[in-house]
């Protein structure tokens, strides 16, 4: 198990720099600022705590735990994988499909995943199988928010100067089919180097479209611009940093913005290594409300059940695990403190209840890498003593994702 873990680490790391070196402006448009958090390693009670994190649906997220676990540091020997086969096929989606159908919208922020896990049990070898999904308020999906359409209308009013330059071009410089452009594009290029001269020669100066063009560009740039300086490059640099502020500014906004995230995971366990040994463990289920409270506050509610296989008594013919979640969250997109409480009832087994305070942060350290760490006291009462007994828990994760 640790050679696998050190092998997801490596790719991990080469995926990274893979990533980091084709970045793309759309790449923005994906929500990447809340921690990923996979229903298949929930299901593997890894973390003390069940809640279900409102998380991004990723076209590929792992997560490697515990790095540290209550005193003992080590190389992790348990690790997830999430996909979203649907945000992969997205591609040849239009954005008014996207618009139009609730399936498409559900199915782009929905997600499977496959976690495995080696404990010190009758049966050590787990291994889950996860589905989850999000139901996004506008401000929660950049795609349907009216800040980012706000946004656009108030502080880009240059944001089809491209476009405007091709057609002016096209229609007052040229008088071709817009078919051309695909084919003379370096033509446009030195047009835009010598604009004003191609301006005169057509006896354009008092012409409403350049004069409306000429608006334009001195409200981009500023009154100071001299056309001389003007080249597509320096348009198109111009709309991809604008879009980008707008895009950073929105996550800062709206990391906490209210939404629903639900999801289920089955899980089988064995003896050993061989599949002929493997038998059900349990059936999982999450259900998470997350609620804004003010710009940098967002408090979680949460609900989950888990029903498992277990060495049952007479007594014990519908074994349950119920959960209740209450996290309250502070901070920024990229850092941000938690204090959770959660209680925990049981029908089977030693356990009776157990309640958990528990205290964390969430961190990002990179642009898919995010750290977790998380310190608390759980509160246990077993069915053959009166008497609660409490005992320490800790947890250091490491997560990453990428849209």
């Amino acid at each position: 198990m640790k050679k696998v873990s050190w092998f997801c680490l490596i790719i991990i790391i080469l995926h990274f720099n893979l990533i980091a070196q084709t970045d793309k402006l759309s790449d923005k448009y994906k929500l990447d600022f809340v921690i990923p958090d996979i229903p298949a390693f929930k299901a593997l009670n890894i973390d003390p705590s069940h809640i279900l994190r409102p998380s991004d649906v990723k076209k590929f997220a792992v997560m490697l735990a515990p790095f540290y676990n209550n005193g003992k540091p080590g190389i992790p020997k348990n690790f997830a994988l999430e996909f979203s086969p649907w945000k992969l096929q997205s591609k040849n989606w239009l954005l008014s499909d996207y618009y139009k159908s609730g399936i498409k919208r559900l199915s782009y922020n929905s997600s499977f995943s496959l976690g495995a896990v080696s404990d010190a049990t009758d049966h050590p070898s787990k291994i889950a199988i996860g589905y989850r999904f999000s139901l996004l308020s506008k401000n929660a999906d950049p795609i349907r928010s009216d800040y980012i359409t706000q946004q656009l209308d108030a502080n880009l009013p240059g944001r089809f100067l491209r476009g405007d330059l091709i057609t002016f071009w096209l229609t007052r410089i040229i008088s071709q089919l817009p078919s051309y452009y695909a084919t003379h594009k370096e033509e446009f290029r030195i047009f835009l180097t010598k604009i004003d001269d191609e301006v005169a020669k057509k006896g354009l100066e008092d012409d409403s479209s350049w004069l409306s063009l000429k608006t334009k560009l001195q409200t981009v740039f500023g009154r100071k611009f001299r056309l001389k300086d003007l080249n597509e490059e320096l348009v198109t640099k111009y709309l991809d940093n604008s879009v980008e502020m707008i895009m950073d500014d929105y996550k800062e906004r709206y990391w906490n913005a209210t939404r629903i995230d639900g999801a289920l995971s089955l899980v089988a366990e064995s003896g050993d290594s061989l599949i002929a040994g493997t038998r059900f463990s349990s059936f999982n289920a999450w259900f998470t409300s997350s609620i804004r409270m003010k710009e940098k506050m967002q408090l979680l509610l949460g609900g989950s059940l888990k029903m498992p296989h277990a060495d049952l008594s007479e007594d014990d013919t519908t074994p349950l695990d119920i959960n209740f979640n209450l996290r309250l969250l502070r901070g920024t997109s990229d850092f941000r403190f938690f204090a959770e409480a959660q209680l925990t009832n049981r029908n089977y087994g030693e356990i009776d209840k157990s309640f958990l305070l528990n205290v964390g942060a969430e961190i990002r350290i990179s642009e898919k890498f995010w750290v977790m760490a998380n310190t608390g006291v759980d509160n246990i009462k077993e069915k053959s003593q009166e008497n609660w007994f409490n005992r320490l828990v800790a947890n250091l994760d490491l997560r990453y994702g990428f849209n």
